[in-house]
């Protein structure tokens, strides 16, 4: 068990007093440093993609555990949104998806399926005093309506990340080498912190399953290896994804 492993636990226990640490101070440069030093913490020994760049493996570390609940939480965040515009017409809508266990399963089915496509529309009349949540809906429905359109959704959220990785990490270099002061870097500290927050919470996930594996090591690269497959069978339009594994980045 990885629980069981000193090093692992060591491990961990640096992780969490690193964050601990930059949560409590006052400078955001010292915050940046330490945070991302729980990325070089993670890859101490190159255990994804060896042969590339530093900052390449980094974001091959992090960019699976972002995906991961990537349309959960956009799905999540629209329910939110969808009850405060209107809140007797969101339990309305959900009340008649017989499919799904969870708020979330129930919306994201309605939002997929084509069964449902008249349903969207007769809400989307209801909506007229709600242009953005309307859009909203709208624009989320056609994202996830197959899997070519929920891997174009995806990998539009991978660039964004790439992107803001590769912010982080050019700041990150300026302050060490050269000491300046860095625009905008509550913002890439706020990021950062995000980022770690969702690869702590996946490698704590991954722990905990029943069949843990036996080190951190092995822990990143096989999510690496499950999110890659899961990519892979969305662009190829996996014919047995049910809705509800793929909002939760499952095609098994």
């Amino acid at each position: 068990s990885l629980f069981g492993d000193t090093n692992n636990l060591y491990l961990l226990s640096r992780i969490m007093e690193i964050h601990n640490t930059a949560m409590k101070m006052d400078s955001a440069s010292n915050a940046l440093l330490d945070l991302w030093s729980i990325f070089e913490l993670l890859l101490e020994k190159d255990s994804i993609e060896a042969n590339r760049s530093r900052i390449e493996q980094i974001i091959m570390m992090v960019k699976p555990f972002l995906i991961k609940n990537y349309v959960q939480q956009l799905i999540t965040y629209l329910i939110g949104d969808f009850k405060r515009c209107n809140e007797s017409l969101y339990f309305q809508t959900i009340s008649d998806i017989k499919e799904g266990n969870t708020n979330e399963e129930k919306l994201f089915i309605f939002l997929s399926n084509k069964d449902y496509e008249t349903n969207r529309k007769v809400l989307y009349g209801k909506l007229d005093d709600n242009p953005l949540l309307r859009y909203r809906l709208f624009t989320i429905s056609e994202s996830v309506k197959d899997g070519k359109s929920i891997k174009k959704l995806i990998d539009s959220h991978v660039q964004k990340i790439t992107w803001q990785i590769i912010r982080i990490y050019r700041a990150r270099n300026c302050i060490i080498h050269d000491g300046e002061k860095i625009p905008y870097i509550d913002d890439l500290v706020e990021n950062l912190h995000n980022y770690i927050d969702e690869l702590c919470k996946g490698l704590i996930d991954i722990i905990s399953e029943p069949q843990s594996v036996a080190s951190i090591n092995t822990a990143l690269y096989s999510h690496y290896i499950n999110i890659d497959i899961y990519m892979s069978k969305l662009s190829e339009e996996y014919k047995e994804c049910s809705s509800t594994k793929m909002l939760y980045c499952k095609c098994d």
